[in-house]
């Protein structure tokens, strides 16, 4: 089960991670506040229960971040896997160009680039 969104940022994520806390908090206040002063047993049960609650909000938060950045590991190992398949693709072109192109058989270095940059959707500045 995947516990947080694809399409939330790193900003998104920690900025809902502030807002859990802030509620966690209030609704802990909230708690403390229903124990009176002599009930002592209630106070302590409310308390175990507070701990239980923050231990299992950090537990959670640490839990999305790492899904957070196994993701991030995993989306740029992808761009790298496809950034070098057009680098191939790139060359292949290239070397086609120069067999064809019998009259300029020294092809510049730039026109590899040109052809691997279109292929990136890149325009480079000639």
């Amino acid at each position: 089960m995947d516990v947080i969104a694809n399409n939330e940022s790193r900003e998104d994520m920690e900025a809902r991670h502030r807002k859990e806390i802030k509620d966690l908090t209030a609704k802990t206040t909230a708690m403390k506040k229903t124990a009176k002063k002599g009930e002592k047993r209630k106070k302590k049960e409310i308390l175990a229960e507070i701990a239980i609650l923050e231990a299992n909000l950090k537990a959670k938060h640490e839990e999305e971040t790492k899904q957070f950045e196994t993701m991030i590991q995993q989306k740029e190992k992808n761009n790298e896997e496809e950034v070098f398949l057009l680098f191939l693709i790139a060359k292949i072109i290239f070397k086609k160009k120069r067999v064809r192109n019998v009259k300029f058989p020294d092809m510049h270095l730039k026109h590899f680039f040109s052809i691997f940059a279109i292929l990136c959707n890149f325009r480079l500045k000639e």
